[in-house]
């Protein structure tokens, strides 16, 4: 009798070790998914912030910037290309100019440097090889999308900052 009271009670023992195993897997099971939907918020907050940031950037406009001057060239480069034969050549100049303009400044070693790197490729190659379509500003269209992606870092790093 004492020895089946015995296996009674490890019995009981083991069922509780096993209940006590099953909940503490149900309470981390609910803590991953409040953290999966913590950080869910989290982004969702980082997104909405970038969308207000690139929203209000043009509170960040200066005239002692040298992208703001990119733009002002480029509209120029852009009137260039309205001219057949020397458009073309101006695009070339203009395209080269950018580009050291770019690079001696630092442009691209600053955050989304491959999305700034790519606009001002596809703009380039539009611009010099694209027959027929050269007259469009893709010089004014490509600094201006540069312009306004450092716009919105520079916001949001003052944003953060900030808070």
């Amino acid at each position: 009798m004492l020895e089946e009271l015995k296996n009674k009670i490890a019995l009981e023992e083991e069922r509780w070790k096993d209940r006590l195993a099953n909940e503490k897997k149900q309470i981390e099971n609910v803590r991953q998914r409040l953290l999966e939907k913590q950080s869910f918020k989290k982004n969702t907050k980082n997104i909405t912030d970038a969308s207000f940031a690139a929203a209000s950037a043009f509170t960040e406009v200066s005239l002692s910037d040298y992208q703001f001057w990119v733009v002002i060239f480029s509209i120029l480069a852009d009137v260039f290309t309205l001219f057949p034969i020397i458009g073309n050549l101006m695009a070339v100049i203009f395209a080269i100019l950018f580009w050291i303009i770019y690079f001696f400044n630092g442009h691209f070693k600053q955050d989304r440097w491959a999305a700034k790197m790519g606009i001002k490729i596809i703009a380039d190659l539009l611009e010099i090889f694209g027959l027929g379509i050269n007259f469009l500003p893709f010089f004014t269209a490509s600094a201006l999308m540069n312009y306004w992606i450092t716009l919105t870092e520079r916001k949001m790093e003052k944003e953060e900052k900030g808070s």
